[in-house]
């Protein structure tokens, strides 16, 4: 009942998403693999977040363009904890941590 699963054009759906203000818990981010389409997505996104939503973003290190937006968006004063797990990377917005970024290895 409380799932929406969208599958579309990022660009197109986030900015009629956008539009309607909703916020969003949990959103799995796997398209665009540059760095400018990927950071255009977590500022829309960003929007449409609070304090207990999670993004998740499909391979951050399947090239330069993809490490450098997941720096980038780690670095973003929003985003107070980041987990690298090498496939995907997930951040969380909750306002009460301080800012925190991790790296698992396994």
């Amino acid at each position: 009942k409380n799932i929406n699963l969208i599958i579309s054009d990022f660009s197109e759906t986030l900015d009629k998403l956008n539009e309607t203000k909703q916020n969003f818990d949990f959103v799995f981010i796997d398209g665009n693999h540059r760095y400018n389409a990927t950071l255009d997505y977590f500022k829309k996104l960003k929007i449409l977040t609070h304090s207990n939503s999670i993004l998740v973003f499909d391979d951050i290190h399947w090239s330069s363009d993809m490490q450098q937006a997941w720096q980038t968006i780690t670095a973003d004063k929003s985003v107070t904890l980041s987990l690298d797990i090498f496939q995907f990377g997930i951040v969380f917005f909750k306002k009460e941590l301080s800012k925190q970024h991790f790296v698992l290895r396994y």
